[in-house]
Formats: structure tokens, sequence, C-alpha cells
């Protein structure tokens, strides 16, 4: 009797047995299967990213070019953190050089010159160019800067003389008047005044000989969207 228990109990142990070793089994199959299907799923998304990468690099820039005057459709346009919406246009107008004196003289003394501190002024020429911003949309419109560009040279928008032509300031106590000079509100349009400031150390010697007969036009890069506004059309 006690030997028929035992016999029993050592089958029962070897069942037991097999089936720890089977789940564990089991356990190990699965666990692979798992391992390798995440394997397999991280080597596809490498594989899209490639050649989502691929076909970015391999994407051409598109170049859009427009005169002085004519309306730009700039929505979809991304500055920094800004995204332009539907229904707001560009267009330039009026391109003049003024000198530092004539700057002082059009910013009725509220321009800051602290940049031009112990410089001789007859190194700087300045770019105006005239800016109307129509905006049909339901909310203002965000800031968007065209660059300048002649050649070799290229200047981005000078932000207290653009500021000063606006009647843009701030106060002794920092509060800020006109803040929102370059926002066109929703369903209107807005006129504004951007300045480029040319600076002889910026140039060439033979660029500067000519700085006011230079192929000038105002760029702006959201690749591969490239827009291209002539001086001189």
């Amino acid at each position: 009797m006690v030997s028929g228990l035992k016999k029993h109990s050592n089958a029962l142990k070897v069942v037991v047995g097999v089936a720890v070793c089977v789940a564990l089994l089991m356990a190990s199959y699965f666990r692979i299967q798992y391992v390798n299907t995440q394997l397999l799923s991280e080597q596809k998304q490498a594989v899209l990213d490639a050649n989502g990468i691929e076909e970015i690099a391999d994407s051409k820039e598109v170049i859009e070019q427009y005169g002085m005057g004519e309306p730009i459709d700039v929505a979809g346009c991304r500055d920094h953190d800004h995204l332009m919406q539907e229904g707001v246009t560009f267009s330039f107008s009026d391109p003049r050089f003024v000198t530092v004196d004539e700057m002082l003289s059009l910013t009725g003394g509220k321009w800051d010159m602290a940049s031009l501190a112990g410089r001789s002024h007859d190194e700087y020429v300045y770019l105006l160019v005239d800016l109307t911003i129509s905006n049909e949309s339901d909310i203002p419109t965000s800031p968007l800067w065209f660059d300048v560009e002649a050649g070799s040279f290229s200047a981005c928008h000078d932000e207290s003389a653009t500021e000063a032509l606006n009647g843009y300031w701030v106060d002794e106590n920092y509060h800020a008047e006109n803040e929102f000079y370059w926002r066109a509100p929703a369903h209107s349009t807005h006129h504004m005044v951007v300045a480029f400031e040319l600076w002889q150390v910026g140039m060439s010697s033979s660029q500067w000989a000519f700085v006011r007969d230079l192929n000038y036009k105002l760029v702006f890069r959201d690749y591969p969207r490239k827009i291209e506004v002539s001086l001189h059309s």
C-alpha cells in the first residue's frame, strides 16, 4: 500500500515537472515572439523614417517669384513657432534708400541709435520698403519677416528701426506703445514700413561702392518653399 502511494506521488511529481517545463517553454516561446515582433516593428519604422528623410532630402526647393505690388499668398508659411492662417496676403512696394540723418527725421527722434554709437554715419544706408498685409481671416496675423539679399549680401530686418518707423517704443517703465504694429487685425488691411540696415562692414568694397544700385530682393524661406520679391520690378 505504501509502495503504491510512493509510486503515485512520484508519478504526480513527474507530471507536475513536465507541466512546469512546458509552461516555461511556452512562456519563453511567446517572449521570443514578442521580442521579434517588436524588433521587426522598430526595423520597419526605421525604414519608414529613413525613406521619409530620403524623400525630404530628394525634394527640391520650390521658388516663387514676385514683383513690387504683387499679392503673395503667405498662408501656411511658418516663422519660428507661428503658422500663418488662410486668407492672408502680403505685398511690398516703394523701396527707397535713406541716410541715418533721414532716419532720425522720419522716426521723430524715437529711434534707438545705440548700435551706431561711436561709428561714422557714412558707413550706413537704410533700405525701406512698404508692406501691406491683407487679412481676410477671423484672427490677427502672426509676424512673418522677410530678409533682403543682393548677391552674397544678406540681412534680416532692422528691428529697432522698423519699430521706430511704425510708432513703436517703450517708455522709461518699459510699457510698450503700439505693441502690435506688425499685426493685421481680423478682416482688415494693415500698412507698415520695414527697414533693412545696409552696413559697409557687411559688404565687399565693390558692393558698397554701388550700394544703391545692387539687385536687391526680399526673401522668405520655409523649405522647400522659397519666396523671392524683386525690388527692381
